[in-house]
């Protein structure tokens, strides 16, 4: 799809996905880049009934780590707001990863925002939130629609994935009722959706197989 072809259906709906990879080719090879991040740059960022905290490796027991993933896996059999993935942030820890340091250079860079103000119509004065995630088997995060800024991307770096491996995005319609479009995380695919006019409710569901492969993603929102 071209640039217009994808603005009108932004305006339309609220949110867009496509290939990133025919637009930005160089954006390809941290597919097999981020695979390779040391397990120990990964926190388990956990939501439970509790709070919502940043558990690091060498920081916390792993005991601990497991018990606020039950805590929150309770919450998410009840129906409550909960999630549970790994994650990388924009911090010391963060932009020790030199491939994380890099990739956040080309999604603010001037080239990038354009193209991004082009399919959103809406005018760029910076990032404002941006990490990597990963979600590993057990691994969910429920219904929200990221209130604040302009609009938000993800960016998916998941190579081999199939639907039956779960970690799916499921927008819904405004009343939270209906699952209106379900997106599997392909590859170079990214999600562009409106948090500012329209607001777009959605989840990712559970990963509910051990697969070897890892659902990677990069999240940015902007404003």
């Amino acid at each position: 799809m071209d640039i217009d072809t994808l603005f009108k259906i932004f305006k339309k709906q609220g949110y867009v996905s496509f290939d990133l990879g025919s637009f930005f080719p160089e954006l390809t090879e941290y597919s097999d880049r981020f695979y390779e991040i040391c397990d120990e740059n990964w926190s388990w960022i956990i939501k439970n009934k509790q709070g919502e905290n940043d558990f690091y490796p060498k920081q916390h027991p792993l005991s601990l780590i497991e018990k606020e993933k039950r805590a929150a896996l309770s919450d998410y059999t009840n129906g409550l707001f909960s999630f549970s993935f790994r994650r990388i942030v924009d911090d010391h820890i963060g932009n020790s990863v030199i491939d994380f340091f890099k990739i956040k250079e080309i999604v603010n860079s001037k080239i990038f925002i354009g193209f991004l103000e082009k399919i959103t119509g809406m005018e760029v004065k910076e990032s404002t939130v941006i990490y990597l995630n990963r979600f590993d088997y057990g691994d969910f995060l429920t219904t929200h629609s990221d209130p604040g800024q302009k609009f938000g991307i993800v960016i998916n770096f998941t190579k081999k994935w199939h639907m039956e491996y779960g970690g799916l995005t499921m927008i819904l319609d405004h009343d939270c009722k209906y699952i209106i479009d379900t997106l599997t995380p392909y590859n170079m695919s990214v999600l562009v959706f409106d948090t500012c006019t329209k607001q777009i409710p959605h989840f990712v569901s559970m990963v509910t197989v051990k697969t070897p492969y890892k659902r990677i993603a990069l999240v940015v929102r902007y404003d």
